[in-house]
């Protein structure tokens, strides 16, 4: 029996880019590098709105609320605060 003969893959569609691919040890990271660092949180509905409540009847934004919050929560613990 004949060695069944391989499918193209889709290197073959995008053809041979070697000049533009580089080595991931050459390539630099940029996230986390910069002064600030962006950080996801996942609420549902009711808890977003509750917290949004809270914050706009602060006059602070949201993400300032969420640092107080995990400063109080740091000294509670004897820690210094954010």
């Amino acid at each position: 029996m004949a060695p069944k003969k391989k499918s193209p893959g889709l290197a073959g569609f995008f053809g041979n880019n070697e000049e533009t691919e580089q080595p991931a040890a050459v390539q630099t990271r940029l996230k986390g590098t910069g002064k600030y660092y962006h950080v996801t949180v996942r609420l549902d509905q009711e808890r977003w709105e509750r917290a949004h409540q809270v914050a706009r009847s602060e006059g602070v934004p949201l993400s300032q609320m969420m640092i107080r919050g995990l400063s109080k929560i740091l000294e509670e613990k004897g820690l210094p605060p954010l």
